[in-house]
Protein backbone atom coordinates (compact mmCIF):
# COMPACT_ATOMS: atom_id res chain seq x y z
CA UNK A 1 0.00 0.00 0.00
CA UNK A 2 2.85 2.41 0.46
CA UNK A 3 4.47 1.49 -2.79
CA UNK A 4 1.11 2.58 -4.21
CA UNK A 5 1.07 5.74 -2.47
CA UNK A 6 5.00 6.20 -3.33
CA UNK A 7 4.13 5.69 -7.07
CA UNK A 8 0.71 8.25 -7.18
CA UNK A 9 2.45 11.05 -4.85
CA UNK A 10 5.49 10.87 -7.90
CA UNK A 11 3.56 11.05 -10.83
CA UNK A 12 1.65 13.40 -9.26
CA UNK A 13 4.83 15.71 -8.65
CA UNK A 14 6.03 14.91 -12.36
CA UNK A 15 2.58 15.86 -13.63
CA UNK A 16 2.63 18.99 -11.87
CA UNK A 17 6.22 20.06 -13.11
CA UNK A 18 5.24 19.19 -16.64
CA UNK A 19 2.27 21.37 -16.31
CA UNK A 20 4.28 24.41 -15.47
CA UNK A 21 7.21 23.75 -17.97
CA UNK A 22 3.77 23.12 -20.69
CA UNK A 23 2.43 26.74 -19.11
CA UNK A 24 5.90 28.44 -19.91
CA UNK A 25 6.00 27.29 -23.11
CA UNK A 26 2.74 28.26 -24.15
CA UNK A 27 3.08 31.66 -22.82
CA UNK A 28 6.74 31.69 -24.74
CA UNK A 29 4.74 30.69 -28.45
CA UNK A 30 1.65 33.45 -27.62
CA UNK A 31 4.79 36.19 -27.88
CA UNK A 32 6.09 34.40 -31.47
CA UNK A 33 2.48 34.58 -32.78
CA UNK A 34 2.44 38.65 -31.78
CA UNK A 35 6.39 38.74 -33.49
CA UNK A 36 5.66 36.77 -36.58
CA UNK A 37 2.36 38.95 -36.90
CA UNK A 38 3.83 42.01 -36.67
CA UNK A 39 6.77 40.77 -39.47
CA UNK A 40 3.57 39.83 -41.40
CA UNK A 41 2.65 42.85 -41.89
CA UNK A 42 5.90 44.89 -42.54
CA UNK A 43 6.79 42.46 -45.38
CA UNK A 44 3.26 43.29 -47.30
CA UNK A 45 4.51 46.79 -46.87
CA UNK A 46 8.48 45.80 -47.79
CA UNK A 47 7.63 44.59 -50.91
CA UNK A 48 5.83 47.48 -52.03
CA UNK A 49 8.74 49.48 -50.88
CA UNK A 50 10.97 47.17 -52.99
CA UNK A 51 8.71 47.03 -56.36
CA UNK A 52 8.60 50.87 -56.27
CA UNK A 53 12.61 51.05 -56.05
CA UNK A 54 12.72 48.71 -58.75
CA UNK A 55 9.78 51.33 -60.91
CA UNK A 56 12.39 53.98 -59.75
CA UNK A 57 15.81 51.90 -60.91
CA UNK A 58 14.04 51.07 -64.50
CA UNK A 59 12.50 55.01 -64.39
CA UNK A 60 9.36 54.03 -64.42
CA UNK A 61 8.15 57.39 -61.96
CA UNK A 62 4.57 56.94 -62.54
CA UNK A 63 4.45 53.05 -61.53
CA UNK A 64 7.18 53.95 -58.66
CA UNK A 65 4.63 57.04 -57.05
CA UNK A 66 1.85 54.49 -57.06
CA UNK A 67 3.74 51.73 -55.54
CA UNK A 68 4.79 54.14 -52.87
CA UNK A 69 1.19 55.32 -52.29
CA UNK A 70 -0.07 51.78 -51.44
CA UNK A 71 2.87 51.09 -49.19
CA UNK A 72 1.54 54.43 -47.28
CA UNK A 73 -1.65 53.61 -47.76
CA UNK A 74 -1.08 50.26 -46.05
CA UNK A 75 1.58 51.66 -42.94
CA UNK A 76 -1.33 54.43 -42.16
CA UNK A 77 -4.04 51.18 -42.18
CA UNK A 78 -1.70 49.25 -40.33
CA UNK A 79 -1.27 52.27 -37.78
CA UNK A 80 -5.28 52.45 -37.60
CA UNK A 81 -5.80 49.16 -36.62
CA UNK A 82 -2.78 49.12 -34.08
CA UNK A 83 -5.20 51.92 -32.31
CA UNK A 84 -8.34 51.29 -32.46
CA UNK A 85 -10.32 50.56 -29.67
CA UNK A 86 -8.30 52.01 -27.21
CA UNK A 87 -9.12 54.90 -25.27
CA UNK A 88 -9.70 57.82 -26.91
CA UNK A 89 -7.04 60.26 -25.35
CA UNK A 90 -4.13 57.57 -25.77
CA UNK A 91 -4.94 57.01 -29.18
CA UNK A 92 -4.42 60.36 -29.93
CA UNK A 93 -1.37 60.68 -28.53
CA UNK A 94 -0.22 57.40 -30.38
CA UNK A 95 -1.14 58.74 -33.69
CA UNK A 96 0.73 61.88 -32.98
CA UNK A 97 3.67 59.59 -32.16
CA UNK A 98 3.60 57.12 -34.77
CA UNK A 99 2.44 59.06 -37.95
CA UNK A 100 4.89 61.46 -38.38
CA UNK A 101 7.49 58.61 -38.56
CA UNK A 102 5.52 57.15 -41.37
CA UNK A 103 5.14 60.59 -43.24
CA UNK A 104 8.81 61.35 -43.00
CA UNK A 105 10.29 58.10 -44.86
CA UNK A 106 7.28 58.89 -47.16
CA UNK A 107 8.15 62.45 -47.93
CA UNK A 108 11.72 61.65 -48.99
CA UNK A 109 10.28 59.53 -51.86
CA UNK A 110 7.24 60.68 -53.25
CA UNK A 111 6.59 64.47 -54.23
CA UNK A 112 3.59 66.20 -51.91
CA UNK A 113 1.07 66.13 -55.14
CA UNK A 114 0.89 62.90 -55.17
CA UNK A 115 -0.11 61.99 -51.47
CA UNK A 116 -2.00 64.90 -49.29
CA UNK A 117 -0.50 63.34 -45.92
CA UNK A 118 -2.65 66.26 -43.98
CA UNK A 119 -5.41 63.97 -44.97
CA UNK A 120 -4.44 61.42 -42.35
CA UNK A 121 -2.79 63.43 -39.89
CA UNK A 122 -5.34 62.46 -37.23
CA UNK A 123 -6.91 59.16 -36.26
CA UNK A 124 -9.99 60.76 -36.34
CA UNK A 125 -10.01 61.70 -40.15
CA UNK A 126 -8.73 58.24 -41.31
CA UNK A 127 -11.19 56.91 -38.78
CA UNK A 128 -14.13 58.91 -40.69
CA UNK A 129 -12.58 57.47 -44.44
CA UNK A 130 -12.60 54.06 -43.16
CA UNK A 131 -15.81 53.97 -41.55
CA UNK A 132 -17.46 55.21 -45.23
CA UNK A 133 -18.50 58.47 -43.32
CA UNK A 134 -16.05 61.10 -45.27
Amino acid sequence: MENITLFASIVIIVFGVLQIVLFFKLWEMTNDVKIIKDKKESEGIDILLNEAQIYNLSNNKEDAFESYKKAFYTSVSNLYNQTKGGNPIWISEYWKKNYPNIVSYYKRHVPSDIIDFKEYDSFDKVDKILSGNN
